[in-house]
C-alpha cells in the first residue's frame, strides 16, 4: 500500500505514511452561479476575476487550521506571488470570519456569494435542498494530509501495526469516514484495490513553513501586505 503513495505522502524510510486528507474548497451560493454562471468559478483565479462577490473566509491568523492552509499556499505558489494574490482577494472579502463555521452560514443565507473553507466544515450539512455546492479549485488546492505511524516501542505494537494496515489497504475506513460525513478524501481509493492518486501536484503540502516561527512570520506578512492593505 505504501509503495502505491506518491512520495510526497509518506516518510522517505517508510516512517510514516498518509492517509486521507482535508481539501479547501469553495462554497458556492447557488442564486449567485446561477447569475453568473459556473463555469466561471471554478479556480482560484476565477475567484479574482469576479465582479461584485462577497467572498467569506476565515481569518487566517486565527488557528493552526488557517495558517497550515496559507504555508500551504505558499509553499506551491511562491511566498510573493501568494501575498499577492490574498492582497487582490482581499478587496473581496468584507470582514474576516473568526469562527470557521461563519462563511459556511454566510454563503447559505446568501450573505455571502461564496466561502472558501474546508470540505470537512461542509460536509454535514450537504442535503439535496442545500442552497450551494463544492468546488475543487482547478489549479489544485491546499490540503491537510492525516497519516498514520506506529510507535517501535509501543507495548501494542502488533496491534498498531494491523491497525495501521487496516487504515492503508481496506476500504471500510472510507465507509466509516462517509457514513460519518467527515468529508476527508483518502488517498488510495478503496484501499488496495483502489485508484492511483492521478494528479498528485493538486494536493498542495505546506513544505516549506514547517516550523512555528516560519509560520509566524509568513502570517505577519499576510496580515501586514494583504489584511490590513488598503482596499
Amino acid at each position: 500500500a505504501g509503495d502505491l503513495l506518491p512520495s510526497v505522502f509518506k516518510d522517505e524510510q517508510s516512517q510514516w505514511f498518509g492517509v486521507f486528507y482535508d481539501p479547501v474548497v469553495f462554497l458556492v451560493n447557488q442564486s449567485y452561479a446561477r447569475k453568473y454562471g459556473q463555469e466561471n468559478i471554478l479556480s482560484w483565479q476565477d475567484i479574482i476575476k469576479l465582479q461584485n462577490v462577497c467572498v467569506a473566509m476565515e481569518n487566517l491568523s486565527d488557528s493552526a487550521n488557517t495558517r497550515n492552509f496559507l504555508a500551504a499556499f505558499a509553499s506551491v505558489r511562491g511566498e510573493e506571488k501568494s501575498l499577492a494574490y490574498f492582497r487582490g482577494l482581499n478587496r473581496q472579502i468584507p470582514q474576516y470570519s473568526r469562527f470557521p463555521f461563519t462563511p459556511i452560514r454566510l454563503t447559505t443565507v446568501g450573505d455571502a456569494d461564496l466561502a472558501i473553507t474546508r470540505r470537512s466544515y461542509v460536509f454535514k450539512y450537504l442535503e439535496n435542498d442545500f442552497p450551494a455546492y463544492i468546488v475543487f479549485p482547478s489549479e489544485g488546492t491546499p490540503v491537510s494530509l492525516y497519516g498514520v505511524a506506529v510507535d517501535a516501542a509501543s507495548k501494542k505494537y502488533e496491534d498498531a501495526q494491523m491497525f495501521r494496515d487496516w487504515l492503508l489497504m481496506s476500504s471500510a475506513p472510507q465507509k466509516v469516514a462517509l457514513e460519518q460525513n467527515t468529508g476527508y478524501m483518502f488517498l488510495l481509493s478503496n484501499g488496495l484495490n483502489g485508484n492511483h492518486i492521478e494528479q498528485p501536484e493538486k494536493l498542495w503540502l505546506n513544505t516549506a513553513y514547517n516550523t512555528l516561527v516560519q509560520q509566524e512570520i509568513l502570517t505577519n506578512k499576510w496580515l501586514q501586505s494583504a489584511r490590513f492593505a488598503v482596499k
